[in-house]
């Protein structure tokens, strides 16, 4: 795939335990190769979460009538997991951190589980600082961040 690729190379697996070791031997790989590791990741050394967990991430998905009938659903959405890696044939900047869990936004507070290139982060933002309080009630699971 990758000698294939003119620019970005982007895969996308369902948010599993397994699909996500497998994509962690890809990432390997390709980084050994010379690829430029864009995103979700904001570092290229090795993944600082614990061998027990995994990095996903979750979006709502619209159900039409006949998907909700065949699946027997009573909503008309769906919260699908999934993994990503997204590789270019030239260096871009990478975020500063990645949100990894959806953030807990709290009365006067908003705590941020993060990745960055020293490694995983717990961030509380609070209201005494208007600024990045007002940022951080915007940001969702999966955002990078620039600077907070």
């Amino acid at each position: 795939m990758w000698e294939s690729t003119g620019k970005f190379l982007v895969i996308i697996e369902p948010g599993t335990k397994a699909a996500y070791e497998s994509l962690m031997k890809i990432r390997e790989r390709l980084i050994a190769q010379g690829a430029f590791l864009v995103a979700p990741c904001p570092h290229t050394n090795a993944c600082p979460l614990a061998k027990e967990d995994w990095c996903h991430f979750s979006v709502r998905v619209e159900r039409s009538s006949l998907h909700r009938k065949t699946k027997e659903a009573s909503l008309n959405y769906e919260d699908e997991k999934f993994s990503y890696l997204i590789f270019s044939k030239s260096p871009l900047p990478r975020c500063q951190s990645r949100i990894l869990r959806r953030p807990f936004k709290g009365e006067g507070f908003v705590k941020l589980q993060l990745c960055s290139d020293s490694g995983l982060e717990s961030k509380t933002i609070t209201r005494k600082n208007k600024i990045e309080y007002a940022r951080s009630k915007k940001l969702e699971w999966g955002d990078n961040i620039i600077k907070l």
